[in-house]
């Protein structure tokens, strides 16, 4: 045979005593006849189990004097779902003298089906003019040695409530599993006041709480948020209340779905103020997320804890209170409150809660304020069951993860987080240990902000991917982009802290605001084309450039021919000119050779520049090579050469231009110029003619 277990069935009644007149003490016991008077709304509600067809209960209703007011048998068949759960109405005995009405009940049996006949009111028997006709349940009943019992005052024109819950066992032959239940009571009080809301419509002109003082010694506008629990009323039982960060969220949207902290509460210092009144930029309790202002939206913040002297049936309530005023300034109707508390046996470690950590899988209940601080919020009281409550009480889940609370205060132990030192940034201790995951921390505390990418140039991470570039002359995410206070001018660049970059633009000066002219070395430019560019108004005349750009100690003066064409041309050889910034070579009747191009015996004192001009010429060559050095930076597009003067012995061959890699350009005979575009280098410039001896004089110029 297979082993008999007890199952548990729980059966909760519910009786609500309804008085609606007086009524005399002698009063005859009633059975079906119809209720007029004061009265006893008698709901019974079972758990309807596999095999139970239906219940049969007795009830009865004593006045205060002894004398019954009326007695009862229902069926769950025939005042109910047929399962366990009936509802009655009866009356009750509001006369003054005799207002404590008994209420009993009795269990007269469970049926496996709907009973035919279930007799009449017999105290619970279920024999005799009590028998019931019906296959009855077995089942261990709590009241066969006596009623279950409630003592009501029954009121003239008022409503009156008792509650019976009760528990029924019977046995099963089946496949079972083993499954513990661990039950504790918690009792918790919660609000959130933003004012003395007595018409229940938000808070209006002198409805404000002025509790905390200000920084000019006024007491001031007042939120305050109070939260107290028991654990249980006996000797033997702890409270401890834990209790989150109280978070702020002040930047719309706050809604409460997109609810990201702006500022963050730290409560559990104090008793008294956390913080110097209007100054809580520089306050311990009080941290901002980011740039936050917290001075923005408070003046002060304080705690009040302890415990109540209370009592309950005798027994010590075991009542502990945490309590936060803030200080609420203008700008705090922008924000809203989130956090959350419980209590716990501190006494009890097998309830599954433990250091702030309510494990997963308990069910376990615990307060959750979500208050918009604006217009809308007066007096919110704790609601039950309604999850869109300001103040309202939840449960964790069979199904839940495990949840952790940040703080902790039990009488004779000081208030502090569970973590040594507390985490903080949002960072949840888990079993002794922040975890920081995805608060944007890290560290043994979740006190190091993480910054992605690294800042730069000195800059100081602050915040989950926020750079404090101060002091380090740069700017930007990272601190990547240097800052000129004074900024630069006129297309000038900042290429370091305060330092620009005038290359390109025409001007020079710290800021790029001294317009390049060429008239001294400091107003070099980097060519004739950038003077014209920047100072249209300059003639051809003698300028000083400087190619390489940066310091001009080794700017030197060229002349800049601002009339042919569009003008422009920097001057590097001409008849006229006596600052020619290259070397005549004169070969006659020999061959120019590479060695040409790297000569070191300069015949005027020039340098000649390197590369390969050509070869195969057995005429007189005139070769010009062009100083690198000077011109190295200065850009080149154009070139125009002319070859402008005959021989004594005939028409001379004309004028070449070669690239520094030895490439010719067409020859170009006497008296023409020619234009060649697209340049990127000086190369070579040569004057071919028909005879011996050098007699050609020429021109080139660039821009």
């Amino acid at each position: 045979m297979p082993p008999r277990r007890l199952v548990l069935g729980r059966v909760s009644s519910l009786f609500a005593l309804l008085a609606l007149a007086g009524c005399g003490a002698e009063s005859a016991p009633s059975t079906d006849a119809p209720v007029d008077g004061p009265a006893v709304a008698i709901d019974i509600a079972a758990l309807n189990l596999q095999g139970v067809g239906d219940a049969v209960w007795d009830i009865e209703v004593d006045n205060g004097g002894g004398g019954v007011v009326f007695q009862r048998r229902i069926t769950s068949s025939g005042y109910g779902d047929g399962g366990g759960s009936a509802s009655y109405l009866g009356p009750c005995d509001a006369d003054p003298a005799v207002a404590e009405n008994t209420v009993k009940v009795w269990v007269v049996g469970l049926y496996s089906g709907a009973v035919s006949d279930a007799g009449v009111f017999a105290s619970g028997s279920a024999s005799g003019a009590g028998a019931v006709t019906g296959t009855p349940v077995d089942f261990q009943n709590p009241t066969s040695d006596g009623p279950l019992t409630r003592i009501v005052t029954c009121q003239a024109n008022a409503d009156a409530y008792v509650q019976f819950d009760v528990a029924l066992m019977r046995p099963a032959q089946q496949g079972f599993f083993d499954i513990a239940v661990n039950f504790n009571d918690i009792f918790c009080s919660a609000k959130l006041d933003c004012c003395y809301d007595t018409n229940d419509n938000g808070c209006e002109a002198g409805e404000e709480i002025t509790l905390l003082f200000d920084a000019s010694g006024q007491r001031a506008r007042t939120f305050v948020l109070g939260f107290a629990c028991t654990a249980g009323p006996s000797a033997d039982v702890a409270t401890d209340l834990y209790l989150d960060p109280i978070a702020l969220d002040c930047t719309a949207p706050n809604s409460g779905v997109d609810f990201v902290a702006d500022l963050r509460l730290d409560v559990t210092g104090g008793p008294g103020n956390l913080c110097a009144a209007g100054d809580l930029a520089g306050c311990a309790a009080v941290e901002p997320v980011g740039a936050t202002d917290p001075d923005a939206y408070l003046f002060q913040v304080a705690t009040y804890r302890g415990t109540e002297a209370l009592t309950s049936g005798g027994a010590p309530a075991q009542k502990a209170y945490w309590n936060v005023a803030l200080g609420a300034l203008p700008g705090v109707s922008a924000c809203r409150l989130r956090t959350r508390g419980t209590a716990d046996d501190a006494n009890n470690d097998g309830d599954n809660v433990v250091n702030g950590a309510i494990a997963a899988g308990t069910v376990y209940p615990y307060v959750q304020w979500d208050v918009a601080l604006d217009a809308t919020c007066g007096s919110e009281p704790l609601s039950f069951a309604d999850p869109g409550a300001a103040v309202t009480t939840t449960y964790t889940t069979t199904g839940g993860a495990e949840l952790t609370f940040a703080y902790h205060f039990a009488p004779g132990l000081p208030a502090g987080a569970f973590c040594d030192p507390a985490c903080q940034h949002g960072g949840a201790c888990l079993s002794g240990v922040c975890d920081c995951s995805a608060t944007g921390y890290e560290g043994s505390a979740c006190e190091t902000p993480i910054c992605t990418t690294p800042c730069q140039n000195g800059g100081t991470c602050i915040g989950p991917d926020t750079c404090d570039c101060a002091g380090t002359g740069y700017e930007g995410a990272t601190c990547e982009t240097p800052s000129c206070t004074t900024p630069c001018q006129n297309g000038g660049s900042c290429v370091a802290p305060d330092t620009c970059d005038c290359a390109g633009t025409g001007y020079g000066g710290a800021t790029c605001e001294t317009a390049l002219c060429g008239a001294s070395s400091g107003e070099a430019a980097i060519s004739c084309k950038d003077i014209l560019a920047t100072c249209p108004w300059v003639t051809s005349d003698v300028r000083w450039i400087d190619p390489n750009g940066g310091d001009t100690s080794d700017a030197f003066q060229v002349l800049c021919d601002q009339s042919t064409g569009t003008g422009g041309w920097t001057v590097i050889v001409s008849p006229a000119n006596t600052l020619a910034h290259c070397d005549a070579y004169q070969s006659n009747g020999g061959s120019c050779s590479a060695t040409l191009m790297s000569s070191t015996t300069p015949s005027s004192g020039q340098t000649f520049c390197t590369g390969r001009v050509a070869t195969g010429f057995n005429n007189s060559i005139a070769a010009y090579c062009f100083d690198e050095g000077k011109f190295a930076g200065m850009p080149v597009d154009e070139i125009v050469f002319t070859n402008s003067n005959s021989s004594t012995c005939g028409q001379p061959w004309g004028a070449r231009w070669y690239t520094p890699a030895g490439v010719s350009s067409t020859q170009t005979p006497t008296g023409s110029n020619q234009l060649i575009t697209g340049v990127t280098d000086l190369g070579a410039f040569i004057s071919e003619v028909g005879c011996p001896g050098y007699t050609n004089l020429t021109l080139f110029m660039v821009r």
